[in-house]
């Protein structure tokens, strides 16, 4: 008599197989690949227990802030570390999610979500979308399996809005779910995982180098965690740009597609049994609301807003590829393929390829105390991590450009730089001329032709 398979075995063997691959192309450095710019500002953010761009992320500063205690050098590599080890746990538990009936069909799912090309591109670099992806997976298997046990439910759903707000899609499905009488528990458990979120005041403290708005007023805290400052971009896409969207998107939605058998979701649906069909509707359409949501946000990198629909849509979709065992197993290949030819996944960059090489000498050059100007992200992001998380250049004032227009930036400036003229009002130009006189003054972009300017300073070479 065959013994029954051990009901870790499928989710250890996929998250091994995937932490392999993510190893094997992981980001050695600090690094602005597959839409990472923002990955500087979360390292520093994270290491000083800081407060990141709205709506703060909490939760990953708090466990980056774990993870930052490891001896692993440099300190952007230990996070894309992280990074990849929040992507093969949300592989693994997908494959958890699928149950032990069927092993490889289970493997299969999990390999599919991790050999995804987005899936991929995120766990290879310091970013806060594999956490996401992560808590959203852990909403999924309590959703799909145990749905009856609604305070788990209700945390994951919780928590994942702590990662990222785009996980409000997925509260209405969490109140489907679950019977109406249950409901008032399901709410708690939700605000309970919502906690992470009463630690932000205390991460955005006035000592606090890293920290947007004034989250310790009741207002500065709501604009904040509902990421007031981004609103103006959802779903603000103009018309006139969808079709050079679609074909910018067009490449990797086809991967996907050949991967995961979204264009499949009719035949799916026609071969449900009627009483499953509700929940695979279900998941579908919110797999699909991800999708239009990231298509329609109107910002370069909005792709990796679709990033859940990837484990959403492939519960649904594995009961199709189950059903040719031996062409599925074919797809994690092919996945590993794709991905080796995808640009971004090797870290290719219009940005610099190698941002220590160049930030480092820029560094080292400026003369002491010298007022670094910087022209927004993701150049001020990497020098925070320079500074902040690899402590070098303590001395040098970084300002930044566009940051300068909010009263609260200004006001942070004065706290920490009392020595620092025309911060009373938002006039670029006459700041700089207040503090030319007192030291140098030098602007750093770092995707710029010419990274460094020191106009007042000959001895300083570009």
């Amino acid at each position: 008599m065959a013994r029954a398979a051990k009901p870790w075995l499928a989710p250890a063997a996929t998250f091994c197989l995937a932490l392999g691959l993510y190893l094997l192309t992981l980001q050695p450095d600090i690094s602005w690949a597959n839409n990472g710019g923002d990955g500087g500002e979360l390292i520093a953010a994270a290491v000083t227990l800081g407060l990141p761009h709205p709506p703060g992320y909490p939760t990953y500063v708090w466990l980056g802030k774990l993870f930052s205690l490891l001896p692993l050098l440099p300190i952007a590599r230990l996070f894309h570390l992280f990074s990849a080890l929040l992507a093969a746990a949300s592989a693994a538990t997908v494959t958890a999610t699928m149950g032990n009936r069927n092993m490889p069909t289970a493997v299969l799912a999990g390999l599919l979500v991790a050999t995804a090309p987005l899936v991929w591109g995120q766990a290879v670099i310091a970013e806060v979308y594999t956490l996401n992806l992560l808590v959203v997976s852990l909403w999924l298997y309590w959703w799909w399996r145990r749905p009856q046990a609604s305070g788990w439910l209700g945390f994951w759903a919780g928590l994942s809005l702590t990662t990222h707000l785009t996980s409000l899609l997925l509260v209405p499905l969490t109140f489907w779910r679950v019977p109406r009488a249950q409901w008032g528990r399901l709410g708690g458990a939700i605000l309970l995982g919502l906690t992470p979120y009463l630690t932000v005041p205390w991460l955005g403290r006035p000592e606090s180098m890293i920290s947007w708005g004034e989250p310790q007023t009741i207002s500065g805290f709501a604009s904040l965690i509902s990421g007031r400052l981004y609103q103006h971009q959802v779903l603000a896409l103009p018309p006139a740009e969808w079709l050079l969207r679609l074909s910018a998107w067009w490449p990797i939605l086809l991967a996907h597609g050949i991967l995961l058998g979204w264009f499949l979701l009719p035949w799916v649906w026609r071969q449900t049994p009627p009483e499953n069909r509700p929940p695979i509707l279900a998941l579908s359409l919110a797999g699909l609301a991800y999708l239009g949501y990231a298509f329609l946000y109107d910002s370069a990198d909005a792709i990796v807003f679709a990033l859940p629909a990837i484990p959403l849509l492939s519960i649904p979709l594995t009961t199709v590829w189950q059903r040719w065992p031996r062409a599925a197993w074919m797809l994690p290949l092919l996945a590993v393929t794709l991905n080796f030819s995808y640009p971004p996944i090797k870290g290719q960059s219009v940005e610099p390829n190698n941002l220590r090489a160049v930030t480092v000498p820029i560094l080292d050059k400026l003369p002491a105390d010298t007022l670094v100007t910087t022209p927004g992200d993701p150049t001020i992001f990497t020098l925070w991590y320079f500074q902040l998380a690899e402590k070098q250049r303590p001395d040098l004032i970084i300002v930044d450009q566009n940051l300068f227009g909010f009263d609260w930036y200004r006001a942070r400036l004065q706290r920490h730089y009392p020595e620092l003229r025309g911060l009373g009002v938002n006039d670029w130009p006459a700041f700089l001329a207040a503090n030319e006189t007192e030291r140098a003054v030098c602007a750093i972009a770092l995707a710029s032709d010419q990274p460094l300017f020191c106009p007042n300073l000959s001895d300083v070479a570009p």
